[in-house]
C-alpha cells in the first residue's frame, strides 16, 4: 500500500512542478560527491500512523448470489502518511520558486485529485485528504529547505468471515410453563336444625 502512496505523491508533485525539476523519492543527496547542479525536489516518507476518525462500529453485510450474508466488511481505517519535501537547487531563488510551487499545490487541493492517484488509491471511493504542515524538526536537518505533506489514506480492512450460519428453521413454543393450581373447593351449604328438649 505504501508504494502506491509514494507513487501518488510523486505524480501529484510532478504535475505541480510541470517539468521545472525532477521529483525524487529519497533524501536530499546534494552533499554526495556525484550530485550535480540540476534542481530536484526530494520526497521522503518519515512518519506513518493510524489516526482517529476512520473506525466506527458499523459493519456492511457482504452477501453471496443467494442473498446470504457470508462476511461483514468493517469501514476503512485512516492512516496518515507524512512526507518531508525538500528542495535542492543551484541558488536560493530557484529553490524558493520550487518550494513555492509545492506549497501552492498543497493549499489549492484539500485532497489528491483522482488523476494523480495510483494503484489501490485510484480504486478508493473515499478521498485521499491532503494538507501542508510545518516540517517536523525531528525529520529534517538544519540545512534543508522543506515543507511537510500529509496524506490521510483510507486503508481497506479485511472482511470478517466468522458470521453465524443462516437460520434453517424457527420453532416457537412455551418453555417452562407453570402447572395450573387446582381449583378452590366450593363451600358446602350449612343447614340449621331446631333442637327441642324433652
Amino acid at each position: 500500500m505504501l508504494d502506491d502512496v509514494d507513487d501518488t505523491v510523486l505524480a501529484f508533485l510532478a504535475a505541480a512542478l510541470d517539468g521545472a525539476a525532477e521529483v525524487v523519492l529519497g533524501p536530499d543527496g546534494s552533499d554526495r560527491p556525484d550530485s550535480n547542479d540540476a534542481a530536484a525536489v526530494h520526497v521522503r516518507l518519515h512518519d506513518v500512523r493510524q489516526v482517529s476518525g476512520g473506525r466506527t462500529a458499523d459493519l456492511t453485510d457482504v452477501r453471496d448470489a443467494d442473498g446470504r450474508v457470508v462476511a461483514r466488511q468493517p469501514p476503512p481505517a485512516l492512516v496518515r502518511c507524512s512526507y518531508l519535501v525538500s528542495v535542492a537547487a543551484p541558488d536560493a531563488r530557484s529553490a524558493h520558486r520550487l518550494l513555492g510551487a509545492v506549497l501552492q499545490a498543497g493549499v489549492d487541493h484539500d485532497a489528491v485529485p483522482l488523476e494523480h492517484r495510483r494503484g489501490t488509491l485510484a480504486e478508493l471511493d473515499e478521498p485521499v485528504e491532503l494538507e501542508v504542515a510545518p516540517p517536523d524538526g525531528t525529520a529534517r536537518d538544519g540545512r534543508e529547505l522543506a515543507v511537510e505533506l500529509r496524506l490521510r489514506v483510507p486503508v481497506t480492512r479485511r472482511a470478517r468471515t466468522d458470521v453465524a450460519p443462516p437460520t434453517e428453521r424457527v420453532e416457537l413454543g412455551v418453555a417452562g410453563a407453570a402447572t395450573p393450581a387446582p381449583p378452590a373447593p366450593v363451600p358446602t351449604e350449612r343447614r340449621w336444625t331446631t333442637y327441642r328438649p324433652r
